[in-house]
């Protein structure tokens, strides 16, 4: 009987350490900080329907603008509206910008070239116009090697730079030949 008695002590003080080890884990999971479970910040306070005007502008490119009356209406290339162009196409690049999110903020940045983001390094910048004419101004400069994020500064508050999810790149980064309608963009 003792034998018995000391093989379920044993057994009882392995399931405690089990029970403890996992409260810790679950702890340590739900902990600020974690990116699973932490929210986070938009880069912008806009939603996808809201915008109006997207004026994007690649380093050594051209600048596209794309614009639409209301929410229900299609987005058209405002340069040349003759242009036939995908509007969903349009939409996706609205809704990446608006999705975006805040991974890290530094403030008092008074070097931008350690963000890619002086004068030569800017890799895109983009205007977002809402349906009230306010304009919220992107600047992307260098991607994090490590984290695989984007730093950027809003507006011209270049004392701010915030890394963002790589997801900004890829939507800003489309340019018209992305986003035209048809195998070739014909004219409508």
């Amino acid at each position: 009987m003792n034998q018995k008695i000391k093989k379920l002590l044993i057994a009882l003080c392995v399931l405690a350490a089990a029970l403890i080890v996992l409260f810790v884990v679950r702890g340590r999971a739900s902990a600020p900080g974690n990116d699973e479970t932490e929210e986070r910040e938009s880069l912008i306070d806009l939603e996808a329907a809201d915008m109006r005007q997207i004026r994007i502008s690649a380093a050594g490119g051209e600048t596209d603008i794309y614009s639409r009356e209301d929410a229900d209406s299609d987005w058209v290339y405002a340069p040349d509206e003759n242009i036939a162009i995908n509007s969903a196409g349009v939409d996706e690049i609205a809704a990446g910008a608006a999705g975006v999110v805040i991974y890290q903020k530094m403030d008092a940045v008074t070097d931008l070239t350690q963000y890619g983001l002086d004068e030569d390094n800017v890799t895109v910048r983009a205007e977002i116009t809402d349906d009230e004419g306010n304009t919220i101004s992107i600047t992307v400069g260098a991607q994090n090697a490590s984290t695989g994020n984007y730093y950027v500064y809003l507006n011209d508050d270049t004392a701010e730079v915030y890394a963002v999810s790589s997801s900004i790149r890829n939507y800003l980064g489309k340019t018209l030949e992305d986003v035209l309608a048809g195998d070739a963009g014909a004219e409508s």
